[in-house]
């Protein structure tokens, strides 16, 4: 993460000092759902294949 961060400095001459804290600090700024990005694309998987198997029934 540390090499990312130097790059990214480097690009956009800036500095984000500690990567880690600055990290810690998004982390506080609300709890996190990490599922519910994953929930949703399986859902649409489920979805997608749902209606590819009922034009499969079609044919």
């Amino acid at each position: 993460m540390n090499q990312i961060a130097y790059a990214f400095e480097k690009m956009f001459n800036c500095n984000f000092g500690s990567i880690y804290d600055q990290q810690e600090k998004v982390f506080s700024r609300k709890s996190l759902n990490r599922t519910k990005a994953l929930d949703f694309l399986r859902s649409l998987i489920i979805r997608r294949d749902k209606g590819d198997s009922s034009k499969q029934d079609e044919k």
